[in-house]
């Protein structure tokens, strides 16, 4: 099932689709799908931040940072490996946890929005 309500065959996303009966059917589709998402950013959400948190605590304990290795692609297309500094601010740990914040609010908000509409 997608955000907008219609279900389409589990082996074929391009068909068939199975649109929803009515608005309130439709309403209660995308109340599941929204509620389900949310239940998964939510679970993912805790998870990054309490890793982050079990990093910055061991970063804490010892007298040299914690590295972890970083690859790139330079200007021919080769790979770059290189170890740098653990930064509890600047890395993708942290910058996944925001972007989940961010889903999870537009998450309350479709849900919001669906809940006030059944009225």
């Amino acid at each position: 099932m997608f955000e907008d309500g219609y279900r389409h065959a589990i082996n074929d996303p391009k068909g068939p689709e199975w649109p929803p009966k009515d608005e309130n059917e439709k309403r209660e589709l995308q109340i599941i799908y929204w509620s389900h998402y949310q239940s998964i950013i939510t679970a993912t959400l805790q998870q990054l931040q309490n890793r982050l948190e079990v990093l910055k605590s061991f970063n804490s304990i010892r007298s040299s940072p914690i590295q972890h290795t970083v690859s790139s692609l330079d200007d021919k297309g080769q790979t770059i490996t290189y170890a740098e500094d653990f930064d509890p601010i600047n890395n993708p740990i942290h910058a996944r946890i925001e972007q989940l914040k961010y889903e999870l609010d537009l998450c309350s908000s479709k849900l919001e929005n669906l809940h006030s509409n059944k009225e």
